[in-house]
């Protein structure tokens, strides 16, 4: 199975990255430092969902199915 990182993935052209960080966020407004630290934080999460199968599944992420 491999092994994703922060520092070697795109979260920038993953759809589902996107939707879980706007769920996030929220329709709000927010400064630049909260919004960087929930970044970095859904980053995180995102990562450690993505490496774990049962995450995976609970959250309906599978590559390559939709």
């Amino acid at each position: 199975m491999e092994r994703f990182t922060i520092d070697t993935y795109d979260f920038e052209s993953d759809e589902k990255f996107q939707a879980f960080l706007k769920k996030k966020i929220g329709d709000e407004f927010i400064l630049r430092d909260k919004f960087l630290r929930k970044l970095n934080a859904a980053k995180k999460e995102w990562i450690k969902i993505l490496n774990s199968p049962i995450l995976r599944h609970a959250y309906k992420i599978d590559f390559g199915v939709e």
